[in-house]
Formats: C-alpha cells, structure tokens, sequence
C-alpha cells in the first residue's frame, strides 16, 4: 500500500485517534548531527516528544480547540508520523 492509501485511511481519524496510534509506531530518531535536520525531522521528532507527555498533549489538545487551523495542521502531521513509521510501511 502507498502513502497516499494509507494517509487517505487515516482521514476519518479524531486527533486523539491519531495520538494514540502515533505511540505505537516505531519511531527511529535521525542519527545525523541536528544541524542537519530538515524540518520534517524536527517536527516528527517532537511529536515522538509530544506523545510521551501527558502534559503537552492535553496542552495541544486545548490549542487545537482553540484554534481549529492548527487542529488540522496537527492532524496532518501526525498522519505523516504515523504513514512514515509505521511497523508495516513497507517503504520503510
């Protein structure tokens, strides 16, 4: 299955639903040295961040109902963790 598949399955998903799914994935932080980071890895590493707090998700959960654009900039991000990290990505 591509990306595009997956991600379009993972539409319907309710922010918590994609937080929950996000902890299960396997995330591998990148090895290279930070300054060489792209945005991309900055952001999937503060999610893996993010999900392990308590904290910080009932923090993202109030901004997000707050404002609802950052609801869905959110929700895409985590699509993307959860579609590049995922256990049976077979492009991993």
């Amino acid at each position: 299955m591509n990306h595009n598949n997956k991600s379009n399955k993972l539409t319907s998903f309710k922010l918590t639903e994609l937080t929950t799914l996000c902890q299960s994935v396997n995330y591998v932080r990148p090895t290279k040295n930070l300054e060489d980071w792209t945005s991309d890895d900055y952001y999937f590493d503060c999610i893996y961040i993010g999900i392990q707090n308590p904290t910080q998700m009932q923090c993202c959960y109030i901004l997000c109902d707050a404002l609802p654009p950052l609801k869905l900039f959110a929700k895409d991000w985590l699509r993307r963790y959860i579609v590049k990290f995922s256990i049976n990505n077979e492009d991993a």
